[in-house]
């Protein structure tokens, strides 16, 4: 098993982020980032978000693989995402649960299937 730092060494990608963006999904006590990922000449764009914590650093390239990893490695039903994920809500849940679909397809389309599987199966989220 390899960690994220050795996965982006062997998967060579282009990541840039621009801030100041809405994150209808997150709360307002935070920063939010619309973020492109390039790989092999396929491109995709994300939402991320960080809390107030993290004092304004910028998001890097394995924070948000780390998060896009954890969320898109849930490929069961709704339920089974709101157990998963410990969601009770519904109505909050579905819509975070599309977004973690339409993510999961992004990171199928750029990456393919073997270097989803190994990212997302195969890759330590420490």
């Amino acid at each position: 098993m390899k960690t994220l730092p050795q996965f982006i060494e062997k998967h060579p990608m282009i990541f840039s982020y621009v801030g100041g963006v809405k994150n209808p999904l997150m709360g307002e006590n935070m920063r939010h980032y619309a973020v492109k990922i390039l790989y092999r000449g396929k491109t995709a764009r994300f939402l991320y978000s960080k809390g107030m914590g993290h004092n304004g650093t910028p998001p890097t390239l394995c924070e948000v693989l780390f998060c896009l990893a954890s969320d898109a490695s849930c490929d069961s039903d709704f339920n089974g995402f709101c157990s998963e994920f410990g969601y009770s809500d519904a109505r909050k849940a579905v819509k975070i649960y599309i977004a973690c679909q339409k993510n999961r397809v992004k990171l199928l389309r750029i990456f393919g299937e073997e270097t989803f599987e190994e990212l997302i199966y195969n890759t330590e989220r420490e």
